[in-house]
């Protein structure tokens, strides 16, 4: 994948992103009503409503991710900035992670679904309230390794040291916080 194209499947995949990943949980709010979930227990509901900590440390790397994105197809004199590593500017590395990027794009969506399904599980018992909601843990552990799934596919295809650096962190934090990859439970 040559450069040019690269750019621009960048800014697409940055967009379908950035829909799935912050605006999906508006989406749940505003049309939940339509799938039968109870927008206004889940409202109320500050159990599910917390996002767990690391939630909050993501979003800053998502948005340093995306930095790096706009600034490589738009600017992309500028991208010097982030110490590309040359020996990986190379096309077929670039079209292998753009075939990542499309796969990290569907375990978010997955990810988000389920979270989803979690929820309408959990606020269609009739038993349910507020004591009794169990955090989204399993389904944090989900969206999270959907996330850093994303975030090493960004770095495969971009191949920059801020990249790299951004990547560590998010594995770091990731095990600080979870203690595994495999962590299921």
């Amino acid at each position: 994948m040559t450069a040019d194209y690269l750019q621009i499947y960048m800014l697409s995949f940055l967009a379908i992103f950035i829909w799935i990943y912050f605006f999906w949980r508006a989406f749940r709010f505003v049309f939940g009503g339509l799938f039968g979930l109870n927008t206004e227990l889940l409202r109320k509901n500050k159990r599910i409503n917390r996002p767990h900590v690391l939630h909050h440390v993501y979003q800053v790397l998502v948005i340093n991710f995306t930095v790096m994105i706009v600034v490589y197809s738009l600017f992309p004199k500028a991208y010097a900035m982030f110490l590309p590593i040359e020996k990986m500017d190379h096309p077929l590395i670039n079209t292998f992670g753009a075939m990542l990027l499309k796969i990290a794009i569907v375990a978010l969506l997955l990810s988000q679904v389920q979270i989803d399904k979690f929820i309408c599980w959990r606020l269609s018992e009739k038993h349910m309230d507020e004591s009794s909601a169990p955090e989204l843990h399993l389904e944090d552990v989900r969206l999270a390794q959907s996330l850093l799934f994303c975030f090493v596919c960004i770095f495969i295809t971009l191949s920059n040291f801020f990249g790299l650096v951004l990547c560590g962190v998010a594995v770091y934090l990731y095990l600080k916080h979870f203690g595994s990859f495999f962590r299921f439970n």
